[in-house]
């Protein structure tokens, strides 16, 4: 794996790991919703990866992923349209 080992984990609960998944395979939502959702599934089912083998399995640049996980491993930043969603 290309990469070092990624500073951030993804930590999901049972409810937002199936509404990720159910968002990532939507064809009606915003493509941007649909990109985050595939970043935080593979940074949750695949801790291992880097962020640069990510951003290739997605389509998306390494700064985008490094953003989301970030984002999502923090406590009280956790504010995304999927959890509006919930």
């Amino acid at each position: 794996m290309a990469g070092p080992k990624p500073r951030y984990a993804v930590k999901l609960t049972e409810q937002q790991y199936k509404e990720l998944k159910h968002l990532s395979q939507s064809h009606m939502a915003p493509w941007v919703e649909v990109q985050r959702a595939r970043i935080l599934l593979l940074a949750y089912e695949c801790p291992d990866y880097s962020n640069y083998n990510i951003a290739e399995k997605v389509g998306c640049g390494v700064d985008m992923v490094k953003k989301w996980r970030k984002q999502w491993s923090g406590e009280k930043i956790v504010q995304t349209a999927v959890e509006k969603r919930l």
